[in-house]
């Protein structure tokens, strides 16, 4: 409370000024002159509210009016507890954006940064065999190393847009499949043979396991040919020398289905609990992927994965460590069913 004088036609009347409440809640303040005040103000130990009684200054409220105020307090502090939680989902939300447009941008830079080399590397060596070829006097020998180093080059080169350009024919869902009948054991051994003399650098060998009931499969054989030589290629890349890669065709007929179970198992580098499930989108490698100048630009997998869902079929990665040593077992199922066994419906609900 507040007790002021004020000065009115030449007369100094007493102001009281008093709050106002209501329930306990503050409304605000009132001021009341009174000529009669003056000599009170005088007296340091004047009672205020004892004037404020005697001048009827004192707040009796309306029982209606009090529970008018009081739901109007409730719903503007349910307004406001609203507006909050509204504001803290929004500031939440634009978080997790924010967040995620960080991540695309790595993993943009990242993908730059490989495919770039992958593209300069061949380059540069295309473009040094161009002009050793135009040396005169070259003999014949090292025209045709030059010629090699071209052909080896240009066909990486072509690969790889190869990727991209199928890559983007998958998702756009413009690639028509025409399934054909494969013998397994026939198709497995064809498509495996040579990939041992490919990595003669690191002496690898290939074991192969086909179940005598794995006997025909319905499927396109083009889109399969390409998935197990990115997956073969893929664990070449991160075997330890002098190890296996196991490959093992077992028939699936879990849950009613007709179809055929792969599995891809090499023991060498592996993935991170982390890494397991963005392994298959695109442009993704693994940690220290890229430092340890493993070739490759992080399409391989994800193509992989496009083109097993186009079969209809389903891909499952697993690394785990082993008991003794560094080395990681890496291994990637896939259930393949029968191509006539999978309506379009189904492989679109799958997308």
């Amino acid at each position: 409370m507040e007790l002021k004088a004020l000065k009115t036609n030449n007369t100094t009347d007493s102001t009281c000024t008093l709050p106002v409440d209501l329930a306990n809640y503050k409304l605000g303040y009132t001021d009341i002159v009174s000529p009669e005040w003056n000599h009170k103000m005088e007296n340091d130990n004047v009672n205020l509210e004892s004037v404020s009684l005697e001048k009827g200054c004192s707040v009796a409220p309306n029982p209606q009016t009090l529970r008018q105020f009081q739901v109007l307090v409730a719903e503007r502090t349910a307004q406001l507890e609203l507006s909050l939680k509204v504001q803290a989902k929004l500031y939440e939300q634009t978080r997790r954006q924010v967040e995620e447009l960080r991540h695309l941008n790595e993993l943009k830079d990242e993908f730059l940064s490989t495919i770039s080399h992958e593209l300069r590397t061949p380059l540069t060596s295309m473009s040094l065999a161009i002009r050793m070829l135009r040396q005169p006097e070259i003999s014949p020998d090292r025209q045709q190393k030059y010629l090699e180093i071209l052909e080896s080059q240009c066909q990486q080169e072509i690969h790889l847009i190869d990727d991209l350009l199928t890559l983007q024919e998958l998702e756009e869902q413009t690639i028509e499949m025409e399934g054909q009948t494969i013998d397994v054991q026939d198709f497995m051994e064809t498509t495996t043979a040579g990939f041992e003399t490919r990595w003669s650098h690191k002496q690898l060998k290939l074991n192969l396991e086909i179940a005598p009931e794995s006997t025909n499969l319905e499927t396109e054989p083009d889109s399969l040919k390409r998935i197990l030589a990115e997956l073969l290629a893929n664990a070449g890349k991160f075997s330890d020398a002098q190890s296996q890669v196991r490959i093992s065709v077992q028939p699936d007929r879990a849950d009613g289905r007709d179809g055929v179970a792969v599995e891809i198992a090499n023991r060498g580098m592996g993935i991170q609990n982390t890494e397991l499930a963005e392994i298959f989108h695109k442009f993704r490698r693994g940690t220290g992927v890229t430092d340890r100048a493993i070739a490759g630009t992080g399409l391989g997998l994800a193509l992989v994965k496009a083109l097993v869902e186009q079969l209809g079929g389903t891909i499952n990665v697993s690394s785990e460590p082993l008991a003794s040593g560094s080395a990681w077992e890496t291994c990637f199922t896939l259930l393949l069913p029968q191509s006539d066994s999978v309506s379009h419906e189904e492989i679109g609900n799958r997308e």
